[in-house]
């Protein structure tokens, strides 16, 4: 059995590292709780049975409450896992009891105006016995009556909840001294601010234009400004453009001659007679078939002259201009 009892930032660290390395061992059963009143000061007694170790007492102030956690126990009551009791005391408005895991016990402890002080914290082979008192001051580490107990300093008073679960990190045990209020009559003076003198070795020379002495130069450029945006590209919409490949070249019949025509002159010449001498020049026949829509198409009537002219485009010419 070893005794560790230390303060502040450092116990901190040093009370969870112990807490998270313990061997899992059988939890003490508390079976009973008591009180004792002795004068000003109250006796919280927890009968406990069974156990491989005592259990760990781990205590904590916060404000007006005194919270102890025992680690290594449960809670095992005829009631439940929960115990309260109001004002068992003057200046002490509650005591609570209640299991947080299964292995882990705590108990607060609630002053009205003060914070209660625990004047003994021990274990003996009937159980854990706490002693409570809120007549005197608390000024320092709670005493440790038994080498198994583990102890934690407290907090200074910060209005906290009792009941809350999560224990705040310990500060130090010293309150650091208030700082000196400033007198408000009293307005401090600014300080002078003194414009560096510039690093200059030789000094500008002045310039003088037609009797009258020219402005400094001004040392900082003027920005030129940035040229404006370009509207941003905006593509066109999806689906509205067909894209397709089109010939516009028109279509023409290939004789197959290269004979030329030497000179032809027509005066209203009917097209169908035209189309018919242009083929017998080139050695072809020409059949020509007439619908009900182009039964006019043989009365049109054409003039031309050509001279040295391929067979082959006099015949396309006159077709496209028949249509």
């Amino acid at each position: 059995m070893r005794q560790i009892q230390v303060c502040g930032g450092v116990f901190a660290a040093t009370a969870m590292a112990l807490w998270a390395t313990q061997p899992v061992v059988a939890a003490s059963q508390v079976s009973a709780i008591r009180f004792n009143q002795q004068g000003s000061e109250l006796e919280l007694k927890l009968e406990t049975k069974g156990g491989n170790e005592p259990p760990q007492i781990f205590a904590v102030n916060q404000g007006n409450v005194l919270v102890a956690d025992l680690v290594n126990t449960q809670l095992s009551l005829p009631q439940g896992t929960n115990f309260r009791k109001t004002n068992p005391l003057p200046n002490i408005s509650a005591v609570a009891v209640k299991e947080l895991d299964d292995n882990r016990v705590r108990v607060t402890i609630r002053g009205t105006d003060k914070l209660p002080i625990s004047s003994l914290i021990q274990r003996d082979a009937q159980g854990i016995t706490l002693g409570i008192d809120t007549t005197t001051e608390n000024q320092g580490i709670l005493p440790i009556q038994d080498s198994s107990v583990i102890k934690l300093a407290q907090f200074p008073n910060r209005g906290t909840n009792a009941e809350t679960e999560q224990m705040e990190k310990p500060a130090e045990l010293s309150e650091p001294e208030p700082e000196p209020e400033a007198n408000p009559s009293e307005t401090p003076e600014p300080p002078e601010i003194v414009a560096p003198e510039p690093d200059v070795l030789v000094p500008e020379p002045e310039i003088i234009i037609d009797g009258i002495p020219a402005a400094p130069a001004n040392a900082v450029q003027p920005i030129a400004p940035a040229p404006p945006f370009l509207p941003r590209a905006v593509a066109p919409p999806v689906g509205d453009i067909a894209v397709s490949n089109i010939n516009a070249a028109a279509s023409t019949i290939d004789l197959g001659t290269a004979t030329l025509v030497p000179r032809l002159v027509l005066r209203e010449a009917p097209i169908r007679e035209v189309l018919s001498l242009l083929a017998r020049s080139a050695g072809l026949n020409l059949a020509f078939a007439e619908s009900d829509e182009d039964s006019g198409v043989a009365q049109f009537t054409i003039s031309i002259d050509l001279e040295n002219e391929p067979v082959q485009d006099a015949f396309n010419y006159i077709l496209q201009l028949s249509g």
